[in-house]
């Protein structure tokens, strides 16, 4: 038996470490925020897509369009997360894509209209079976 690769041999292994390399390239999660552009534009500088969304029509189009391209994480500001709870809970108990609520910089709503601590209550009672919070 011989130890020495052929030229072929390399060349076909090369070729194989290359794909792999691309195939996890290709499947790096994806990461976007949804909410109001002067809330949002930061997000950019780190990699983040932003959708900017100003009314219940764009946001629950923005939202789709992350689920149909995909999107691991989605961070929705909580403004933006009233407008469209039916379709976020839709989701609800998947794996992914993980959706996370953020507050709302200068929030419209009243204080007690907070989704993102309610989802945090609920699933700390589910855990732990009552509400320490």
């Amino acid at each position: 038996m011989s130890t020495a690769i052929t030229q072929t041999e390399n060349d076909r292994l090369n070729k194989q470490g290359s794909q792999s390399t691309q195939n996890t390239t290709n499947n790096i999660s994806k990461v976007a925020i949804i909410g109001m552009q002067e809330n949002i534009l930061p997000y950019n500088a780190v990699g983040i897509t932003t959708l900017s969304v100003t009314d219940f029509a764009t946001a629950k189009h923005a939202f789709s369009t992350l689920l149909r391209d995909n999107y691991a994480i989605i961070f929705i500001e909580n403004d933006v997360a009233l407008m469209i709870q039916d379709e976020i809970h839709k989701h609800d108990g998947l794996s992914l894509p993980a959706i996370v609520i953020l507050p709302s910089v200068n929030s419209t709503q009243p204080n007690n209209a907070d989704l993102g601590m309610d989802n945090i209550t609920k699933m700390v009672e589910k855990a732990v079976g009552s509400n320490i919070l």
